[in-house]
């Protein structure tokens, strides 16, 4: 197998940064032993370049952590046997390091600096990297997030680096959103305007599963440009992590001829990295290829996949919003703006409203929410109805086995849920929706209310869309006397036993202790104008 495809191609270099990037994930508390069992082994396994750390004003100097203040420091962190040939490196990212906390080259055990810098602070990043350089130091520049750079402000940005004269020159795709053919067109525009003798890197990750395949496309590149890659053991990194050293290396050496040795690198995964994995988590998720999709910072997908109140349709279009020179920098109270937005759907919704009313007027009306006590307390329940002969509404879920006339649902999640149901028409039960769901159904079985209108006043994030609370509060508007309510039973942090049907369970982390201490303090103050009896168990009938 080995020169199948090209033979002795030697220009590309192998950067390995799980000490840096794998730091994310476990807050660069490796421990000693592991860091000089991963330096060492990793430097007899014929790796290139070594990124040992990070260099932070906040952080003090512990030997279990590869991140400290000064320099000097990583001399007593990093301790190697052998160094050979490999290049030890650090990195800075610009505003969180001081260049007094930068020691001469000589005095520390680090060969190189890697600068990470914005695209509006490129001056500031030179202005650094020339200080750094005086000090001894080779330069790398990591501009990141090299996707919000146009082909004339990367073509810029090469040819300022030219009088620097750094030792390599990145694309750093930050939030994974490159595909072959974006990586090969900023990797041009570099190799068209560098000086020869200056690298370029690839720092990859890894939203769209492409980081070993983009790194391919470079490694096949028949150019005389030396090409440093960037990876990590079992691709331990931030988020969905990055290029793997083990298949980058592995892969060298079937198809290139190269040398590295990937037993030492497997041994490393064994003894160092499948433990910090049984602990922590890494890799490919669906937050983080929603992000790369939509071209933005993770923490937006995160904040509104958080909210667990709309579809994943409804979060594309809500990020679709997001004008392109902010989609790499979160800004929370833009996003929270465009969802308030996109909630606020408002509608004329006079004639649902009276139909509505006409419907429960002057008859009994029970609420049942999903809590385990429907099940728990059936017959109570059966009993009230079949006394009382209610008009029954369940919320945001549909019980089989109890008479329901009407399903409220304020949760694009939860219409998704019964979508099925919903457009089956079975039972004659008619649906009231908020206008924050978009309707995929052809029936014409449901009433369409504004969803601002009965956002219940407090937290947002705990109990401003509780549905319960929500249809309370519709009902309060309806001038409604009395109310019976079964399977509000409150929430506990065993997921498990706050619902009657163990898929309406969703993972949160929500604090239960605080949303329930809220939800009774509202349901205190509804019942100031509505009379409520609670037919089953519940933390609120206090």
């Amino acid at each position: 197998m080995k020169g199948q495809f090209m033979n002795n191609k030697k220009n590309i270099k192998i950067l390995d940064c799980t000490l840096r990037d794998g730091g994310f994930i476990n807050d660069w508390d490796f421990g000693h032993y592991a860091i000089y069992n991963i330096v060492n082994r990793l430097i007899e396994s014929n790796i290139d370049f070594l990124e040992v750390g990070f260099l932070h004003n906040e952080r003090d100097f512990e030997i279990n952590r590869t991140i400290t203040k000064h320099t000097s420091d990583f001399s007593n962190i990093i301790k190697i046997k052998n160094k050979k040939d490999a290049m030890i490196l650090g990195m800075i990212i610009l505003g969180e390091a001081d260049i007094e906390n930068v020691g001469n080259a000589d005095k520390t055990i680090l060969d190189g600096i890697r600068i990470v810098f914005k695209k509006h602070n490129i001056d500031k990043a030179f202005e650094l990297a020339n200080k750094i350089k005086d000090k001894g130091y080779k330069i790398f520049l990591q501009p990141a997030s090299v996707t919000d750079y146009s082909n004339k402000e990367m073509e810029y940005l090469a040819k300022k680096s030219i009088s620097l004269n750094p030792y390599a020159v990145y694309i750093v795709d930050t939030y994974g959103l490159m595909h072959k053919n974006k990586v090969l067109n900023y990797f041009n525009i570099l190799n068209n305007n560098l000086s020869n003798d200056i690298y370029i890197g690839f720092h990859s990750h890894n939203n769209f599963q492409l980081s070993f395949a983009n790194s391919i496309e470079l490694v096949e590149l028949t150019t005389n440009r030396n090409i440093i890659l960037d990876s990590s053991l079992f691709g331990m990194g931030k988020g969905v992590g990055n290029l793997n050293t083990e298949l980058i290396t592995d892969y060298l050496n079937k198809y290139h001829n190269y040398d590295y040795n990937v037993g030492q690198i497997l041994e490393l995964i064994n003894l160092e990295i499948l433990k910090i994995r049984n602990t922590y988590s890494w890799g490919y998720s669906f937050n983080g290829f929603l992000a790369a999709s939509n071209d933005c910072h993770p923490t937006y997908v995160k904040y509104l996949i958080d909210k667990n109140t709309i579809s994943v349709n409804s979060i594309n279009k809500i990020l679709q919003k997001i004008d392109r020179d902010k989609k790499t920098i979160f800004y929370g109270d833009l996003i929270e703006k465009l969802y308030s937005d996109f909630l606020n759907n408002e509608i004329k919704d006079n004639k649902s409203i009276d139909y509505i009313f006409n419907k429960v007027n002057n008859r009994k009306i029970l609420i049942i929410a999903p809590g385990g006590s429907v099940n728990n307390e059936k017959n109570k329940i059966d009993k009230f109805i079949s006394d009382n002969n209610p008009i029954v509404v369940s919320i945001n879920y549909y019980n089989e086995n109890l008479k329901t006339d009407f399903i409220f649902i304020n949760n694009a999640k939860r219409y998704n849920q019964m979508a099925e149901f919903i457009d089956s028409g079975k039972n004659e039960i008619e649906f009231i929706l908020t206008s924050n769901i978009t309707v995929i159904s052809s029936k014409e079985n449901y009433h369409l209310i504004n969803y601002s209108d009965y956002l219940v006043e407090g937290d947002f994030e705990i109990i401003m869309h509780n549905a319960t609370l929500m249809f309370i509060k519709l009902l309060k508007n309806m001038n409604i006397n009395n109310l019976y309510i079964a399977g509000f039973d409150g929430f506990s942090s065993n997921s498990g036993n706050n619902y009657a049907d163990k898929y309406l369970s969703y993972n949160t982390n929500i604090n239960f202790e605080k949303q329930n201490r809220l939800i009774g303090e509202k349901i205190i103050q509804f019942q100031k104008y509505i009379n409520i009896t609670f037919l089953t168990k519940s933390y609120y009938k206090k």
